[in-house]
């Protein structure tokens, strides 16, 4: 199977910041260090709600989900500055999580997360669904929603730029750890730097993950959890190992690969 993917370029951009944190952990003693500033959403002025819908199927089902979202959130985060100001010298790992998770834990989008689940756990609970059904609902509506991404563009979108209009991997791999983080599940964001593509990890209840225990969720094609892309649209081989940043406290497992 492949999956579309972009070059990340803001591995460069946070490589450019690190730098720069360096720099002024060189000079402390005549410059103070400041605390690192990641991206937030700043709601604007805007009034009114847009109903976005999205269709998709799932378990041999038809599905709706229609999200009202509020003008003054979406326009806020599409405006919003994208890159983070680093000037404390971090491991990668650690400086990629404190980057994605400003987007996905920003208060600013609880609203629109409820609004989704909602709909979510109504279609789960209408079809009877375990923990594995409903993480496979969950990552199908995620894999569903347009692909959209610009091979110049830098930084990730905030979730709720994805609803609205689509997103490439990054973006679908930071709402779906969104979701999946609200919903209890032990999720992780798997970072493949050589081949510029992000996917997300679930942890595998069988214990035989392939990436340090999490079965691999690809969010820019529908494909089963726990099976990856072996090409990208690029053509190059997903071959590599990846960095597992891991997000939130959740505790469910996949176990559908057992």
């Amino acid at each position: 199977m492949s999956a579309t993917v972009r070059p990340l370029l803001w591995i460069l951009l946070l490589f450019s910041l690190a730098v720069i944190g360096t720099v002024l952990l060189s000079i402390s003693g005549l410059v103070p260090v400041r605390e690192n500033v990641y991206p937030g959403i700043v709601v604007c002025g805007e009034s009114g709600v847009r109903a976005v819908t999205h269709q998709f199927s799932c378990h041999s089902e038809d599905h709706s989900v229609m999200v009202p979202v509020e003008m003054a959130v979406y326009l806020g985060a599409k405006r919003s500055p994208k890159e983070a100001r680093i000037y404390s010298k971090m491991p990668p790992e650690e400086m990629m999580q404190e980057y994605y998770s400003a987007f996905i834990f920003d208060e600013c989008q609880e609203g629109l997360y409820a609004e989704i689940l909602a709909d979510l756990r109504s279609i789960r609970d209408a079809s009877g669904l375990d923990d594995d059904g409903y993480l496979e609902l969950l990552a199908v509506f995620v894999q569903s929603l347009p692909f959209e991404g610009d091979f110049n563009e830098t930084g990730v979108k905030f979730p709720v730029e994805t609803v609205v209009e689509g997103g490439d991997c990054d973006d679908r791999s930071v709402l779906l750890i969104g979701l999946m983080a609200r919903e209890g599940y032990d999720a992780a964001l798997l970072v493949f730097e050589e081949r510029s593509h992000t996917a997300v990890g679930v942890r595998d209840g069988s214990g035989v993950g392939e990436y340090g225990g999490y079965a691999c969720i690809e969010t820019t094609a529908v494909m089963p959890v726990g099976e990856k892309a072996v090409e990208l649209a690029n053509g190059d081989l997903l071959d590599t190992e990846p960095l597992v940043i891991r997000f939130g406290n959740g505790t469910k497992c996949y176990h559908g690969q057992g």
